[in-house]
């Protein structure tokens, strides 16, 4: 084994190794999850895209489904011209009327002569060819769209009308579909790519087709079929898809082919063998991609995939390994460049780093040393260690600054000492003070009376007991009796300074006098009043304090006949208190002129909590009142 008493080369050694392990561990678990992140970025990018072609593609077959609803949903009218013509030509209980074209489709002049049947006939098609022209529009969105039944009752437009009845008759007994379609009972069928029966041109296209019958009986049967150019699918993935159209298909719910469509070969249907992989591969609705095995080109692909229910198609993106994992790849190389430079650089750098540590350390090292109670509350000559490496210079000045917090902790020890003798002597200075007014008071109650001063004499000895009650400390609750007879010295006090201009009431039920309140909690209230609510009011004034008890709970009324609070400041005041949390002890409030107010209901809250009620209003003849309340049980 190696030994290295070199503290430079262990030093080294063990940040090279640190560095390695470290790089190698967050290396790769950097390129595990860029990579995964690249992976999911393209296949998501690819998912987007399938998604958005199946989307395109439901659109491309719901116009040819509204179209073919609109239309066997439409009402059919006679123009005034027809019906005048069919006025002067048949009787009026012959001609069938108009409605729904599920139900015109159907209709026909009974017992009538050949030649008017043939007629009605006639303007019947006008009547319906107008209907689907109208409704595919002048642009002509869909490629034909025509109404048959079994017994060769044709309507079609825009080319489908001019063939004979034995063209139609032959392409009717030719359309195999037919009774598929009528067993489904109205819902749509779409068609795979085929020739159209309807085109003398042969036209490439897709159909949608779906049966309908008379709204009556429900006995006849027809069907509708709407034609669509096959070269708009064509176009509308090739517009979707770019350059990735070719590897892109497109089957239903039979796993027919419909995207790229083979056309038939001599009249018979090409066997799409090398496709049928997907559709297999595809089928699992519950997933929307799998890696598989291409048995055309021998390699692995993957499919993604989008199963439409509307349409019943499922949309597959068949993209080869090497595109899909070729950003990966990229990556890959330019990780491992990137990495082997980096290490290279590192270990260049950890060789001087560590051997440019060994000399600062040394000369800290020395001064800690020469450290000692002689000179350890003294201020060091040197503020800061010239070493050239800031940690080192920073060891240093942190241990300066320990030793002389060390002098100031000793000198804020002492100081502390001396304000704790202070407070000490101050709070005996507070607790003397009182029994001289309480004397100083008496000593006047006394003399008033012996001079026949009685109203100074009571107001003296009303004042005592106020600050009697005041001046005790030791409990800051009470119940309500008690409160109460304070209140009573206070008006009265106040009644000596305001004589006939101020009255009062207090009504409070006996059984409400052992509640427990928090001291002086009325006072401020009383304040209130006399300070702000007969501020602007003509005397007399009026205060009223009283109680009720209701359902368990107690509720306390303290009213005055004054100018009333601003609607403003009564919404905020109510806001603040309805929203005061019991941690937020210490929040001022913010209302003018309320903080006495609040702060009073603030105590109530944090002594009932979630009992605690109040209501702040103005009254209806004037003035303002606060209540509030709490449970009785709880605080007796």
């Amino acid at each position: 084994m190696f030994k290295f008493r070199s503290f430079h080369k262990r030093l080294f050694i063990s940040h090279i190794a640190t560095i390695i392990i470290f790089s190698l561990i967050s290396g790769v678990s950097f390129f595990l999850y860029t990579s995964s992140v690249i992976q999911n970025n393209v296949l998501g990018t690819y998912h987007t895209l399938v998604k958005s072609t199946s989307n395109q593609l439901d659109i491309f077959v719901r116009e040819m489904d509204n179209l073919s609803r609109n239309i066997l949903y439409s009402r059919v009218y006679y123009d005034s011209d027809m019906y005048y013509y069919l006025q002067n030509n048949f009787e009026l209980f012959e001609i069938p009327k108009t409605g729904y074209m599920s139900d015109y489709f159907f209709t026909n002049l009974q017992n009538s002569p050949n030649d008017k049947s043939q007629l009605y006939a006639l303007m019947k098609e006008r009547n319906i060819v107008n209907v689907i022209t109208s409704l595919n529009g002048p642009e002509m969105r869909t490629n034909e769209i025509v109404l048959f039944d079994k017994n060769a009752t044709f309507f079609g437009a825009p080319e489908s009308n001019t063939f004979t009845k034995q063209e139609v008759q032959q392409r009717i007994s030719n359309a195999a579909w037919m009774d598929k379609v009528i067993k489904k009972k109205g819902s749509k069928e779409l068609l795979p790519p085929h020739y159209s029966d309807w085109s003398r041109d042969k036209d490439w296209v897709i159909s949608l087709a779906r049966s309908f019958s008379d709204t009556q009986s429900r006995t006849k049967e027809g069907i509708i079929e709407v034609q669509q150019n096959y070269s708009k699918l064509e176009n509308i993935i090739k517009l979707v898809t770019a350059d990735k159209y070719d590897a892109f298909y497109v089957f239903d719910n039979h796993n027919q082919l419909i995207f790229p469509a083979i056309q038939p070969i001599n009249g018979e249907d090409p066997v799409n063998h090398s496709f049928s992989y997907l559709s297999d591969e595809a089928s699992d609705k519950e997933s929307n991609q799998k890696h598989v095995w291409n048995p055309n080109t021998h390699k692995y692909e993957t499919l993604l995939y989008n199963y439409s229910a509307f349409t019943g198609w499922t949309t597959i993106y068949a993209v080869k390994d090497h595109l899909l994992y070729s950003q990966a790849n990229k990556f890959r190389i330019w990780f491992l460049a990137i990495l082997i430079i980096v290490l290279a650089a590192t270990l260049i750098f950890a060789y001087f780093a560590s051997r440019s540590i060994t000399y600062p350390m040394k000369l800290l090292q020395r001064f800690i040393k020469r450290t000692d109670m002689s000179n350890l509350l003294k201020e060091s000559a040197n503020p800061r260690l010239e070493s050239g490496i800031e940690e080192v210079s920073e060891i240093y000045i942190a241990f300066n600054d320990v030793r002389l917090r060390l002098n100031s902790a000793m000198n804020d020890n002492i100081e502390s000492r001396s304000n704790e003798a202070k407070a000490n002597w101050m709070a005996l200075q507070a607790q003397m003070n009182p029994h001289f007014l309480y004397n100083t008071l008496s000593v006047i109650a006394v003399t008033s009376e012996e001079g026949g001063m009685d109203n100074v004499s009571n107001m003296c000895r009303k004042l005592s007991s106020m600050l009697k009650y005041v001046t005790n400390f030791t409990d800051l609750q009470t119940n309500l009796e008690r409160e109460a007879d304070y209140m009573i010295h206070y008006l009265e006090l106040m009644k000596f300074r305001y004589e006939e201009h101020l009255e009062y009431t207090i009504e409070v039920p006996q059984e409400m006098m052992d509640i427990i309140v928090p001291k002086l909690v009325l006072q401020p209230l009383i304040e209130n009043c006399i300070n702000h609510g007969f501020r602007e009011s003509r005397p007399p004034w009026k205060i009223s304090i009283y109680g009720r008890v209701d359902h368990g709970s107690w509720l306390l009324t303290v009213a005055d006949n004054g100018c009333g609070m601003d609607l403003n400041k009564l919404e905020a005041i109510s806001k603040e208190i309805a929203e005061y949390d019991s941690m937020n002890t210490e929040r001022d409030g913010t209302v003018e002129s309320g903080l006495g107010l609040m702060n009073t209901l603030k105590r109530l809250k944090l002594m009932y909590k979630d009992l605690f009620y109040f209501k702040l209003e103005n009254n209806e003849n004037g003035g303002f009142s606060v209540t509030f309340g709490g449970s009785i049980e709880d605080l007796r």
